[in-house]
């Protein structure tokens, strides 16, 4: 058993995630490990594990999800995924803007499982650009971003996660701006991103049957380690 394993972590040391199809419930067949992570030193930034379960609720028909992944950027760094799927289908890897987004579909009802581990990287507090200087940092995510694209700098909404000194894991919202081809997290008028937080994506995870909106419930939870 440990040779195959063996071959399966230096076939997907290179990729993200591959197209794969859906197979039995057996956690040891549908575990997909990409990229190992290597030992947290004592000192460093906050290293997250991130754990997601996501499930269609009374959707009959052919189930499609679209789940948002973490991806890596310069205020994080994604070491290792693992993505457990139930019912057979298919699964395929979406990515752009930054963004990376599994698409699920399934011709039932599925069950999703993620894990992610996740250090996070300090590059320092950055100044906005200039037109932004006078944009108040108070505003909701949304009101935000639409004031500083009429402004003329690009921005939109993303989601992610916080983990609470108490140990409570909320979801989370904010503006990112387009700097020189690269979305940059806003937060209290600076460039950066609070310490505590992960991003996920721009779009929340969403799901159809038979092509119709279907109901989707997807919990998060973070632990530090």
């Amino acid at each position: 058993m440990a040779p195959a394993r063996t071959g399966l972590r230096a076939a997907l040391a290179a990729l993200t995630l591959a197209l794969l199809g859906c197979r039995g419930a057996d956690p040891g067949r549908d575990l997909v490990l990409v990229r190992r992570a290597v030992e947290h030193e004592p000192g460093a930034p906050p290293r997250f594990v991130l754990v997601a379960r996501s499930e269609v609720v009374a959707a009959p028909g052919e189930v499609v999800m679209w789940l948002p992944l973490p991806a890596s950027d310069e205020f994080q760094s994604v070491s290792s995924l693992a993505v457990e799927v139930g019912p057979r289908g298919a699964l395929a890897l979406e990515e752009a803007g930054g963004d990376r987004v599994l698409r699920v579909g399934c011709g039932e009802a599925a069950t999703v499982n993620v894990r992610a581990v996740i250090d996070r990287l300090d590059p320092g507090a950055r100044a906005l650009p200039p037109a932004l200087d006078d944009l108040a940092p108070g505003l909701e995510p949304t009101a935000w971003a639409a004031a500083a694209s009429a402004r003329g700098v690009e921005a939109r909404v993303v989601h992610g996660l916080e983990l609470t000194s108490d140990g409570q894991t909320l979801e989370r919202r904010w503006p990112e701006v387009l700097i020189d081809g690269a979305w940059s997290p806003v937060d209290a008028g600076r460039i950066q991103l609070p310490p505590r937080r992960v991003r996920l994506a721009a779009r929340p995870p969403r799901a159809t049957a038979d092509g119709q909106p279907a109901e989707l419930r997807t919990a998060y939870a973070l632990e530090e380690r």
